[in-house]
């Protein structure tokens, strides 16, 4: 959903829901939370406050993409400052740890289980049947390797393109 918020309503693209305030910004981002947000200066203040309040409290709140629509330079750079404010490395960087320690809990427990299947089958296995599982474990916790290590190149480097901005 695109929301514009306007407290003097003037000129609202097409497709655009026009709002006048913040709380029918809220209302709206309660029903569709992948949404767009573009706001002006006096209530996009309040807005991007509210934002970072979200975003401290609630790690589950996927935040909107937040466009800026007033004209004046200064007042885009007060909004844009904030808004990276609200963006801050500590929420993002949460979201990134939880996609590492997730991918991390996989491996290691699909690593986990390989062990056990190995202690087991050379306990109680004759030792000629090895040859048929040896490459069998290879391929599976090399493939789960493989998985888990692109994982984590996406998420680092997703990580490095936020640090950068």
């Amino acid at each position: 959903m695109n929301i514009y918020l306007d407290n003097k309503g003037s000129k609202v693209p097409g497709d655009w829901y026009h709002c006048k305030n913040v709380s029918e910004v809220i209302l709206l981002l309660n029903q569709s939370p992948e949404s767009k947000v573009s706001i002006d200066y006096t209530n996009g203040m309040i807005f991007l406050k509210w934002l970072y309040h979200q975003l401290k409290t609630n790690t589950n709140f996927v935040p909107p993409i937040v466009f800026i629509h007033t004209l004046e330079i200064n007042k885009q750079k007060e909004l844009y400052n904030l808004y990276c404010t609200c963006l801050d490395q500590d929420w993002h960087n949460h979201q990134i740890k939880l996609k590492y320690t997730d991918s991390q809990t996989i491996f290691f427990s699909h690593l986990f289980l390989w062990s056990c299947i190995i202690a087991i089958w050379f306990c109680f296995l004759p030792a000629w049947s090895s040859i048929v599982l040896v490459p069998f474990i290879y391929l599976n916790v090399g493939t789960t390797y493989r998985v888990w290590y692109k994982h984590y190149k996406l998420t680092r480097k997703e990580y490095d393109s936020y640090r950068q901005i």
